[in-house]
């Protein structure tokens, strides 16, 4: 990523999203802007965890967080974690348009 300061991060916590996460993906790489992305990891029985890491993007800026927690956790840790200017969030089965 270059160096630009980020002005949005966004929280996805994931858990057993195998199936989905591909498509939310695909939509974040149509986003024409700087951000950074904030995958909050659950332990999952799919490969959640390696389409993560194979995601690449050089306009996002990704973090992978490792926690065993509810969603009410996850937002918080990825909350913590953030450096952009303004934060949302998203599950792991939505697209952003």
């Amino acid at each position: 990523m270059q160096n630009r300061k980020v002005l949005i991060s966004l929280i996805i916590p994931c858990k057993n999203s195998e199936l989905n996460i591909k498509k939310t993906l695909s939509s974040l790489e149509t986003q024409n802007s700087t951000f950074e992305v904030i995958f909050v990891y659950t332990e999952s029985s799919d490969k959640t965890l390696s389409i993560l890491r194979n995601f690449q993007n050089k306009f996002i800026k990704k973090k992978i967080i490792k926690k065993n927690c509810g969603i009410s956790e996850a937002l918080n840790i990825g909350v913590k974690f953030s450096e952009g200017k303004f934060i949302m969030w998203i599950g792991s089965d939505d697209i952003i348009t």
